[in-house]
């Protein structure tokens, strides 16, 4: 690495040990190091928060008290003076990343969070997850995966030998309390964001709790994937979801045809292939699949099979770029299911529920 240059460092603790002596070091360019640190540490004052309000410090311990910067000195005599509770926790595997980019330090020295944010998701991730990736073929170690922000909750970065400073990865994490909502600058005016209402009464009897079908699960799942950054175990599950509710209405109406259950289902397997899929449902619920959903939709849907099949076939990695691409079809793919339902009032209960554990964006005070 050129030291010439001023530097950027990226640090962030994986949820993960990774089986590599401290301090290793990889050169992938002259401005591009990664350094992989087994040995640091957390300093917390007062509680531990997850809106990393009460950090202190990450790093070696040993360089927490040698550290002569001014502010590290005032700190350290606050803390004793005035008897501030602490404790130190031991970090898992830190990774840090340096490079130079002159257009990210000058985000930095203007605060545009907005930027530092957006090169986080699109640089710094898929840089760790190349490495996470030649580091899991080399070890073939099974505690290790692909990271995400939900695995992450935040990054840290400085410029040269300047102070720390923090980007929360995914704002969910950063939460200490349910989320409230009410009128700004009037506490007693908050209440939960959503809370599942009566649930005395869904828990009073364990043995008449309400069930989701297959493709419910399956939906949920796949926008579960989702949100943990799995877009390729998202894409498959609704795909699957979609499926599963297609053959299920075959099947039903087949058996209104007379054929029994065992029958109906050797039907829908022998017509796997897609096309055939298309003229079995035509035949049997005497619609063609474009007009139950439209020509445009069913276009998606296919689109999105295609996708998966190059995923489970042949191996296709989703690029940080075409995460926009994936929410797309699963909402699509979720349009697709309740056009499919024919029961728009089930089908908005269930969209309501969905969206409203989705608040990412929702602003809130954590009074």
């Amino acid at each position: 690495m050129n030291h010439d240059k001023n530097y950027i460092v990226f640090s962030t603790e994986l949820p993960f040990w990774v089986r590599i002596a401290d301090n290793f070091s990889l050169l992938y360019d002259d401005d591009h190091k990664l350094i992989i640190r087994n040995s640091f540490w957390k300093l917390w004052i007062k509680e531990i928060r997850f809106d990393l309000k009460t950090l202190l410090y990450m790093g070696e311990r040993e360089n927490f008290y040698k550290n002569s910067r001014e502010e590290f000195k005032e700190i350290k005599k606050k803390i004793i003076e005035n008897k501030i509770p602490y404790i130190w926790q031991r970090c898992r595997t830190v990774i840090e990343i340096i490079f130079f980019n002159k257009n990210l330090e000058k985000a930095i020295k203007e605060k545009n969070y907005y930027l530092l944010k957006n090169f986080v998701f699109q640089h710094l991730f898929p840089h760790i997850n190349d490495f996470v990736e030649q580091y899991r073929m080399v070890s073939f170690d099974q505690m290790v995966y692909k990271i995400s922000p939900w695995d992450i909750p935040f990054v840290s970065f400085k410029i040269n030998e300047e102070p720390a400073y923090t980007i929360v990865t995914y704002d969910y994490l950063s939460w200490n309390k349910i989320p409230m909502i009410g009128e700004y600058g009037k506490p007693d005016t908050f209440k939960p964001f959503y809370l599942i209402p009566e649930p005395e009464k869904i828990w009073n009897n364990y043995n008449s709790f309400p069930t989701r079908h297959l493709y419910e699960i399956e939906l949920l799942n796949a926008y579960n994937f989702k949100i943990r950054g799995d877009y390729e175990s998202a894409i498959i599950r609704a795909v699957t979801a979609f499926e599963i509710l297609l053959d299920s209405k075959i099947k039903n109406f087949l058996i209104k045809m007379g054929k029994t259950e065992e029958e109906a289902e050797k039907e829908i397997e022998n017509n796997y292939i897609w096309r055939l899929k298309k003229e079995l449902f035509y035949k049997t619920v005497g619609k063609r699949l474009e007009d139950v959903l439209s020509i445009e939709l069913l276009k998606i849907v296919e689109d999105a099979r295609k996708l998966r099949h190059d995923i489970v076939h042949k191996g296709r990695k989703i690029l940080p770029s075409e995460h926009g691409m994936v929410r797309f079809f699963l909402d699509h793919l979720r349009f697709a299911i309740n056009s499919l339902e024919d029961n728009s009032e089930y089908s908005v209960n269930r969209d309501k529920l969905l969206l409203q554990s989705n608040i990412e964006f929702v602003d809130f005070l954590d009074q």
